[in-house]
């Protein structure tokens, strides 16, 4: 068997459907359909949520953000650096019904900030 192949199967389609909190309390939201490798590492998956975000919204400051990678999945709702592997196994296994759901919410002000508004 060629090296390729074995090295392509642990490749799979995921649905990607990204939010993004507002300014004034809403949300932005776009999807994309990745092939991803479920070997992919935590930070690799990080770089590539963030990069799709730039791409749609170029003028984002990224550290105003904490990004949560949620997915459809009873024993993994959200990705984490512990358990990817497992997630996106799991993920490529159910393939059709997989959703991966990636959420930038602001980082919340702090109460110094707040406090002189």
């Amino acid at each position: 068997m060629s090296p390729f192949l074995l090295s392509s199967q642990s490749y799979f389609y995921i649905s990607v459907r990204f939010g993004k909190e507002t300014t004034d309390d809403g949300e932005d939201s776009w999807s994309r359909r990745w092939y991803i490798s479920e070997d992919i590492s935590y930070e690799e998956l990080v770089q590539k949520c963030n990069d799709s975000l730039m791409e749609e919204y170029p003028d984002t400051d990224l550290t105003a953000y904490k990004l949560h990678i949620n997915m459809t999945s009873e024993r993994f709702p959200v990705i984490t650096a512990t358990n990817i592997g497992e997630a996106l196994r799991e993920a490529r296994f159910n393939e059709d019904i997989c959703l991966m759901t990636p959420s930038y919410a602001k980082h919340p002000r702090s109460s110094v900030a707040a406090s002189n508004l």
